[in-house]
C-alpha cells in the first residue's frame, strides 16, 4: 500500500496542527526514548507473539473460539472476588455495557463533572476506577459508584506509565470476564444519550471488535502513515476473542517497556506494525473501518470520528447567537446524528480540566468556520 497518508475527513481537519501533540505528558517524555518505541515494542511482540497469539484459534467461517489462557501465566488477572462485597447492588447487575473513567485525588472535581453529566443523561452503568484512597473515600462518601483500584495506587509525581500498565491490566480483566468496556478520560464531556449495544451493533458493525476516538498527532509514526492516530481516552473494548489476545500482546509489551509504557503509543503500534491494518471510509460520521492483515488476530477496529470529535480548544470560538444546543460543542442534546461527545485537548492537571469543563458547559463553542457561516 501507498505510504502516503489517505484523504481526511472533517473530523481529522479539526485535529491540531501537524505535527503537534495533543499529550503533555506523552510529549515531555525523554524523545530518544520514544523514539526506540516502536523497534523495542515490534521485538517484543516477535519474542513472544508466538506464546500470546497461537492460544487463539480460528474457525474456517471467520468466527473465532479462544483458548487465551493457556501459555499466558505471566500475566496477573485482575482479582475481583476480594472487592465484590465493596461493588454493591450496581455491580451485580448484568449490563451489556460499562462506562469507565479512572481518578486520582487531584482529579476529584472532574470525576464528579464527568459522573454527574453521565447520570443527567441517563446513563446508569458508568462508574470511576479509583486509582488512591483518599480519592475513592470522597467518591464514596458523595454517593457515586465508585471502586478501589485493585492492587494499584497511583503515587503523586510518579511516571505515568506504571498507571498505564494499571489501565490495559484492568481492560484485559474486564474483557476476560465478558464485560464489554467503553474507556473514557474525565475530561471527555458527553453531550447525548447514545446506548453503546445500539451503537456499536449497526448494520455491517456486529464484526467490529475495537471503537477509537481520534487522536492527534501521537505517536506519529502512526499520524505520519495514516494521517490521523487512534486514542486510548475514549475507546471501546468489546470482549471478543480477538480483543482480548490485542490486550493480552499490549500487556506484555507495556511490562517490557516498565516506566516508559504508553498504552496509546502500545495501541497505534500493534495495529499499525503488527497487525497492518488498512483503513477505508464508511458512510457516517467520518468514520474509518480498519481490518488488520494479521491472521493471527483478525482484528476490526473504527474510528468515531466526528461522533467524539477531538477539540483544540484555541481553535473554538465563542459564539454570541443563539443556536440550537447540537450546534454547541459539549452542550447536551437530543438529536441521534449529533456528537455523543467532545474530547479537548488540556493538560493534564485537574483545575485546568475542570476549567475547559467550565467554558464547554457556560459559552457555545463552535469551530470559527462555522462561526463565520452564522
Amino acid at each position: 500500500s501507498s505510504s502516503s497518508p489517505p484523504s481526511r475527513t472533517e473530523a481529522e481537519r479539526l485535529l491540531v496542527r501537524d505535527g503537534g501533540d495533543d499529550d503533555d505528558e506523552r510529549h515531555g517524555r525523554d524523545v530518544a526514548a520514544r523514539q526506540g518505541w516502536r523497534g523495542r515494542a515490534i521485538a517484543a511482540l516477535l519474542a513472544i507473539g508466538v506464546g500470546v497469539l497461537a492460544t487463539t484459534t480460528w474457525t474456517a467461517d471467520g468466527g473465532h473460539a479462544s483458548a487465551l489462557g493457556a501459555g499466558l501465566s505471566s500475566i496477573r488477572d485482575v482479582e475481583r472476588d476480594s472487592r465484590a462485597s465493596a461493588m454493591g447492588d450496581w455491580q451485580s447487575a448484568p449490563r451489556d455495557w460499562h462506562i469507565v473513567g479512572f481518578a486520582s485525588e487531584t482529579y476529584e472535581d472532574v470525576a464528579k463533572l464527568w459522573y454527574y453529566r453521565l447520570q443527567n443523561l441517563g446513563y446508569e452503568y458508568h462508574h470511576i476506577v479509583a486509582v488512591d484512597d483518599e480519592i475513592y473515600a470522597k467518591l464514596t462518601r458523595a454517593g457515586l459508584r465508585v471502586i478501589r483500584a485493585p492492587d494499584f495506587t497511583m503515587v503523586p509525581g510518579a511516571d505515568l506509565g506504571s498507571f498505564w500498565n494499571f489501565r490495559l491490566r484492568y481492560l484485559l480483566g474486564e474483557l476476560k470476564r465478558g464485560q464489554n468496556v467503553l474507556l473514557s478520560d474525565l475530561d471527555v464531556i458527553f453531550a447525548h444519550h447514545y446506548d453503546p449495544n445500539v451503537l456499536f451493533n449497526e448494520v455491517n458493525d456486529e464484526e467490529v471488535d475495537v471503537f477509537h476516538s481520534l487522536g492527534t498527532a501521537w505517536p506519529k509514526e502512526a499520524h505520519d502513515k495514516w494521517g490521523f492516530s487512534l486514542c486510548m481516552g475514549f475507546a471501546a473494548f468489546k470482549a471478543t476473542p480477538a480483543t482480548k489476545a490485542l490486550l493480552e500482546a499490549a500487556v506484555q509489551v507495556c511490562d517490557k517497556q516498565g516506566d516508559d509504557c504508553d498504552d496509546q503509543t502500545i495501541m497505534n503500534d500493534l495495529y499499525l506494525n503488527y497487525l497492518q491494518i488498512s483503513w477505508k471510509p464508511t458512510e457516517k460520521h467520518d468514520q474509518r473501518k480498519g481490518v488488520s492483515h494479521n491472521s493471527l488476530i483478525p482484528i476490526t477496529v473504527k474510528t468515531l470520528a466526528n461522533l467524539v470529535p477531538r477539540l483544540d480548544v484555541s481553535r473554538l470560538v465563542s459564539s454570541s447567537s443563539k443556536l440550537d444546543p447540537m450546534l454547541c460543542y459539549g452542550h447536551v442534546h437530543h438529536v441521534d446524528g449529533g456528537n455523543w461527545a467532545v474530547a479537548p485537548i488540556v493538560e493534564k492537571v485537574g483545575a485546568s480540566k475542570v476549567e475547559i469543563w467550565k467554558r464547554f458547559h457556560d459559552e457555545c463553542l463552535v469551530s470559527a468556520t462555522a462561526n463565520d457561516a452564522l
